[in-house]
């Protein structure tokens, strides 16, 4: 019975059994092969998302105990290009509309002049601001624009820690104002105002033209909305997150005023007029007509706005503290206008811009900062805290590797 033949078998020569062995054989090998390439593409793929994972987790940056991932950081970036988009877009729609303006005002006789050179200044200045964002975007400047993303991060996550540590707290309803200011929603407005909150509408042009037909102002669950929709879905960037940010900003605010509580309110000051002139032979000619003859500072800075050099230029300051002229033009200028006498000019020193200087001193007393230079001084405390505290607690690790570039 064992060598019985089966029904086929007899009726297949040796030949044809032979070749469908092999061709047995062959689909066995076929189909072994198939379901090692599933295991290994599987398992390619298991691998794939499991580094995937962990480069997602992987720490861009280390702030004290905190770590920002790779992942976190990414987000970040392709909100703030967005946002940076945004803005570009709003530029150009406020360009086209003054373009329009302008077009308009050439065939009207009654419009003024001066009106139209404001109006393209005001152009001029709006293209620079498109040129640089757009330049910001570009993907040889990824990098470098991944890094002032990452220090706002980094910023953001000090002051929490350091709001903490002073007992400093923002409320959910604080947090909720700011996110309408930044909308663009008024809480306290009338119903008939625009929602279009940018810097750009304090130019009398462009508020006359957006004021001109007011609309009634969405609700703020209508303008959350079209937020979440056009930038934080877009963006992928969660709401969370979005708070988080909102909350950390509000932090920073509360940390400069604490900071700024141990600034001195009265301080030594000065007040004067800087001269910027060509060649020390200019310096003492200068010197010689303030300190000899007399002249009025005021006049001698019309004269030096009305010569062709551009290198000699006048300008007026009230009551700086020590810090401000060396933090804007030098601290050997600024020596030089603290060692002054009052009515009389100062040696010509040079700047940090290589410029050659003479500062005429009108005043120099003990007195209280004014409000703009407690608020440059709060700031000033809140910037050196800030340096100190990333050269002892950050630690930046492989960040470049999750460099957003589009």
């Amino acid at each position: 019975m064992a060598n019985k033949k089966t029904e086929v078998d007899r009726q297949l020569n040796r030949r044809q059994m032979a070749r469908r062995d092999r061709e047995f054989r062959l689909q066995r090998i076929l189909t072994l092969a198939a379901a090692t390439i599933g295991v290994v593409v599987v398992a390619l793929l298991v691998v794939g998302l499991v580094i995937e994972i962990s480069q997602a987790r992987k720490p861009a940056a280390r702030v004290g105990d905190v770590e920002i991932t790779a992942k976190a950081f990414k987000a970040r970036q392709g909100y703030e290009r967005w946002m940076t988009q945004l803005q570009i877009m709003q530029y150009q729609d406020y360009i086209s509309q003054l373009s329009a303006m302008q077009l308009d005002a050439t065939s009207t006789i009654t419009d003024a002049a001066t009106s139209d050179d404001d109006t393209a200044a005001f152009l001029q200045q709006l293209q620079v601001q498109v040129s640089s964002l757009e330049n910001q975007l570009k993907p040889d400047l990824a990098s470098a624009y991944a890094g002032q993303v990452l220090d706002a991060m980094i910023e953001e996550e000090l002051a929490r820690q350091e709001a903490a540590a002073r007992g400093l707290t923002v409320t959910d309803d604080d947090i909720q104002l700011r996110t309408e200011q930044l909308l663009g929603y008024d809480r306290d407005a009338a119903s008939s105002v625009m929602t279009d909150t940018t810097t750009l509408t304090d130019t009398a042009t462009i508020t006359e033209s957006a004021t001109a037909t007011p609309q009634p102002q969405m609700s703020y669950d209508e303008l959350y909305k079209q937020f979440r929709t056009n930038v934080l879905d877009i963006t992928r960037f969660s709401e969370k997150d979005f708070r988080r940010m909102v909350e950390a900003q509000l932090l920073s605010e509360r940390l400069v005023e604490a900071l700024g509580e141990t600034v001195t309110k009265v301080q030594d000051q000065v007040e004067g007029t800087v001269f910027a002139v060509s060649t020390e032979e200019d310096a003492e000619a200068l010197r010689t007509r303030l300190n000899d003859e007399g002249a009025d500072p005021a006049t001698i800075v019309e004269e030096f706005d009305a010569d062709d050099d551009s290198a000699t230029i006048g300008y007026t300051f009230t009551w700086v503290p020590v810090g401000y002229i060396g933090s804007q033009i030098g601290t050997d200028v600024e020596r030089a206008a603290f060692n002054t006498d009052v009515g009389k000019a100062s040696p010509a020193v040079y700047g940090n811009d290589g410029q050659l200087y003479v500062v005429f001193v009108t005043g120099h007393e003990e007195r209280e900062l004014s409000e703009s230079m407690l608020s440059s001084a709060k700031q000033q405390a809140y910037d050196t805290w800030l340096s100190e505290a990333k050269t002892s607690k950050v630690e930046y690790l492989d960040w470049e590797a999750a460099v957003v570039s589009e």
